[in-house]
């Protein structure tokens, strides 16, 4: 329960907020969504560590639609992924007790709540699983990370909308008494650059998985002139957004939805918001390697001038663990 000085203190920074998100809003074109991201983004970094724990513990203060993850999945390290397999209830034992490890309250609680996702906690529960050569990890409570083979889902389970998204599932990680179970799976094909993300959702049906940063054949110098498979989405740019989270998801979830509704099985953005849309992309100008220079041509996950960041249309899978 947040008490009532955690209370007096939101209100006085939100409202402290609204002068400069006002002021943004009235200078960008900023969306509504965006304000609201803006208010907590304010209101949440300016508020100190004991008051940030007691907001983690208030699921009413947020909103998410559904329990699907933010993500399809993280990048633990060069060689490993982790694929999410699902949000459950604790209500049975998922992994051996011994396999729990208690990780320190030491990561970026602030960017986690900016971003929208706890990334750097699955790569640090990752990490211990590869270790422990597990095939399977969960996290559960913000920093309870277990480990092991074979998950016992039996008396665990799903979480559903009905239960509480919200209350449960945030951040693709388990809050109490939830855990949230991921697959360790190796990177049998290894890019020059990795992507920020492993993808990103079209809708509740689709994914936009990345397949790699390319150098592209088309003369970006000008805009193309918008066709069925050309668009230009720079009007759809929101930098304060983007910054924020990291990412330009926002752009990738446009053009696939392009893609998706038009009936393509690939896309790519070049030149930030240059969304083109096909069966077959050209990769034959090569892959952008390290030394080319990965964070100056395919930062954010789209790409930059004379640079394609590509996706494959792939529809959302149920969790390959099964549940009795």
């Amino acid at each position: 329960m947040v008490s009532q000085a955690v209370v007096v203190h939101l209100v006085a920074v939100v409202l402290s907020s609204v002068l400069v998100v006002t002021f943004v809003a009235a200078v960008q074109d900023v969306t509504k969504e965006m304000v609201i991201d803006r208010l907590l983004d304010f209101g949440y970094l300016a508020t100190p560590f004991s008051c940030q724990a007691a907001i983690l513990r208030d699921k009413s203060m947020m909103h998410f639609p559904d329990c699907q993850p933010t993500f399809p999945g993280y990048h633990i390290t060069s060689d490993y992924d982790a694929i999410h397999q699902g949000c459950y209830k604790t209500s049975g034992r998922v992994f051996p007790a011994q396999a729990m490890v208690d990780i320190p309250f030491d990561f970026d609680w602030k960017k986690m709540f900016r971003v929208g996702h706890g990334k750097e906690l699955v790569q640090k529960c990752g990490a211990i699983a590869i270790e422990n050569g597990a095939r399977y990890f969960g996290i559960s409570d913000y920093s309870n990370c277990f480990h092991g083979n074979t998950p016992d889902l039996s008396e665990s389970p799903e979480v559903t909308p009905e239960d509480g998204c919200n209350k449960y599932c945030e951040w693709d990680i388990g809050g109490p008494g939830a855990i949230v179970v991921y697959e360790v799976k190796a990177i049998t094909s290894k890019p020059e650059c990795q992507s920020q993300h492993l993808g990103y959702k079209i809708n509740r049906e689709f994914w936009a998985m990345n397949r790699g940063c390319y150098r592209s054949q088309a003369d970006v110098s000008v805009f193309p002139t918008p066709s069925d498979t050309v668009m230009n989405l720079w009007s759809e740019i929101n930098w304060l957004r983007i910054n924020g989270k990291e990412h330009a998801g926002s752009i990738v979830q446009q053009c696939g939805a392009l893609a998706l509704e038009r009936g393509f099985s690939h896309f790519w953005v070049e030149n930030y918001a240059l969304c083109y849309l096909g069966n077959q992309p050209d990769y034959s100008a090569g892959e952008v390697t390290v030394s080319f220079g990965c964070t100056l041509h395919c930062s954010l996950d789209v790409g930059h001038t004379g640079i394609m960041v590509v996706y494959e249309v792939q529809p959302v899978l149920k969790p390959e663990i099964s549940v009795a």
